[in-house]
């Protein structure tokens, strides 16, 4: 007798056929990935000698990927929204596309209090389709921005000086 049981979970395939990309949304997703992919190649610079041969190129690498992300976001700002959930994204790329700037913990403390204080307001209330996968898309670039933080600051991590909710 054979069995079988499912992998994935009804929610996780049940949007499918409902979700259509805007061009908003694709050019969200698309950052995710680059964002993702930045963090990875600035973690593996982390501990590298800059005059290391066989790491030659990882810091342009990096660089490059930080300029990826940037022109990303750049797009999902420069875009009309189509639909409402085309706010919430552009709302959240603009917050990420800040703490890439920042050089002040203050700054970042500020900004961490406001997504866990506020967070509602990049998520989306709509129950279709359309808004669960943008509420996942979201749950994903918080995730980064969470990262971010504690990249950019780790100093103050190591230290104790910063503080991050969660």
């Amino acid at each position: 007798m054979t069995y079988t049981t499912p992998i994935m979970a009804d929610i996780a395939t049940k949007d499918l056929q409902g979700f259509t990309h805007s061009a908003i949304s694709r050019e969200f997703s698309r950052m995710l990935t680059l964002l993702g992919a930045a963090i990875e190649m600035e973690r593996d610079t982390e501990e590298v000698d800059v005059f290391d041969i066989a790491f030659k190129n990882w810091l342009d690498a990096a660089e490059d990927g930080w300029q990826h992300v940037s022109a990303a976001m750049e797009r999902i700002l420069a875009q009309p929204p189509v639909r409402c959930e085309d706010t919430s994204l552009q709302h959240l790329a603009f917050l990420i596309q800040l703490v890439l700037g920042f050089e002040d913990r203050d700054d970042c403390a500020a900004f961490n209090q406001m997504i866990d204080y506020h967070g509602a307001i990049f998520r989306c209330k709509n129950r279709t389709p359309v808004g669960r996968r943008t509420n996942r898309m979201i749950e994903t670039a918080i995730a980064h921005y969470r990262t971010l933080n504690t990249m950019i600051f780790r100093d103050e991590l190591d230290n104790g000086d910063l503080l991050l909710s969660r």
